[in-house]
């Protein structure tokens, strides 16, 4: 704020004003002082409710406090008037590149404390108008932000280091190319290998089951062995096969669970339809322990690199790799049998005091008494 020292700097005031008008305030300055205001309505927000309380303070620091804030400055002439103007922003210019001097084609620039902001072109260059004394925030996917005071200068060049924690969730997409997940232009969820091994499945696809949105999993008959039916955001076609193609490090896998002659190209979904008995299916002989990541590619443009195959979504999984020295070992078992125990009667009668025959003789001794 340039304020010229004259004796007017000198005179004092008191406010005690809530919600009141910004014109109706620089009134009662005006009232209290020798002062008087030119400013323009144009750019002066004089319908601004303003809330001050001072007492005994000079004008000077009282129209900082009042102006604080709103773009604007003001000029004390030596006649006692004070000149409210715009402050002009000035225009400055930079460069966003990463440690390597690549340019980080998109980065968003703002200034601090603001909505104002720009981004990057495809040379990582970028310009913005600024008021006096701003802080830029610079900004990238994967890179840790970067807050750059000004101080005057108008060429800027920036450059962003890498954050770790950020870079650290990349998902495999389609031809099993990882990427930022945050840069992708489609639906992609992942889940990791350590969350199919808590509660263990019969299949493997089962332990999808709530961890994927729009992932819907029936089991066709829950005994071991038995297939599973994986549907991608509904129903996509009513007379060929809603399955999702299932791409195991690369190399597409067919996964049909139509069993033994079942004439629903579907696949055996357990209904009373089917008529055909479960016969497993090719997922289901993976080793969950095996897997180091499931990506599940929802939507046509996340699967459009499989072809018409892919047209009810890809289901991407990607196996463990060998990684340093040591081995890992671990085992699972599973042991089912059928338990019935009902007490079926086999021999009929009347039996008597609550109690049934027991032998085909008492049976036809009570019947007969």
């Amino acid at each position: 704020l340039n304020v010229s020292a004259s004796v007017f700097s000198q005179e004092k005031i008191s406010l005690d004003v809530k919600n009141t008008k910004l014109s109706k305030v620089l009134k009662l300055i005006e009232g209290q002082s020798k002062y008087r205001f030119v400013y323009s309505s144009n750019y002066v927000p004089v319908n601004k409710d303003v809330s001050i309380r001072v007492t005994n303070t000079p004008v000077t620091d009282v129209l900082h406090e009042i102006l604080e804030h709103t773009k604007l400055n003001y000029s004390v002439s030596e006649k006692g008037l004070i000149v409210i103007s715009r402050v002009k922003d000035t225009p400055v210019k930079g460069t966003v590149k990463d440690k390597d001097g690549i340019p980080l084609s998109g980065a968003s620039v703002r200034i601090k404390g603001t909505n104002r902001g720009t981004a990057a072109d495809v040379n990582g260059q970028f310009t913005i108008s600024v008021p006096e004394n701003a802080v830029l925030v610079v900004s990238y996917a994967g890179f840790s932000s970067q807050e750059i005071p000004l101080n005057g200068e108008n060429n800027i060049s920036v450059i962003l280091q890498e954050d770790a924690k950020q870079l650290g969730e990349v998902v495999v997409t389609a031809l099993g190319i990882k990427r930022e997940k945050r840069a992708l232009g489609y639906a992609v969820s992942e889940v990791k290998g350590e969350d199919l091994t808590k509660a263990r499945e019969n299949n493997l696809m089962n332990s999808l089951s709530g961890k994927v949105p729009g992932l819907d999993i029936g089991s066709t008959s829950g005994g071991a062995g038995a297939a599973t039916s994986v549907t991608i955001r509904g129903v996509s076609s009513l007379s060929q096969s809603n399955q999702p193609l299932y791409v195991i490090n690369g190399v597409p896998m067919e996964n049909k669970p139509v069993g033994l002659n079942n004439t629903n190209p579907n696949g055996n979904s357990g209904s009373q339809w089917d008529n055909a008995p479960d016969l497993g299916d090719a997922v289901g002989n993976l080793n969950p322990d095996d897997i180091e990541s499931i990506s599940v590619l929802k939507g046509a443009a996340a699967s459009a690199l499989y072809g018409y195959r892919a047209k009810a979504g890809v289901i991407l999984i990607t196996t463990k790799s060998g990684k340093g020295s040591g081995a890992e070992f671990n085992s699972n078992y599973v042991a089912e049998q059928v338990v019935d125990r009902t007490n079926w009667q086999y021999i009929y009668g009347q039996g008597a005091n609550g109690q049934k025959p027991i032998t085909g003789v008492g049976a036809a001794q009570v019947g007969g008494s």
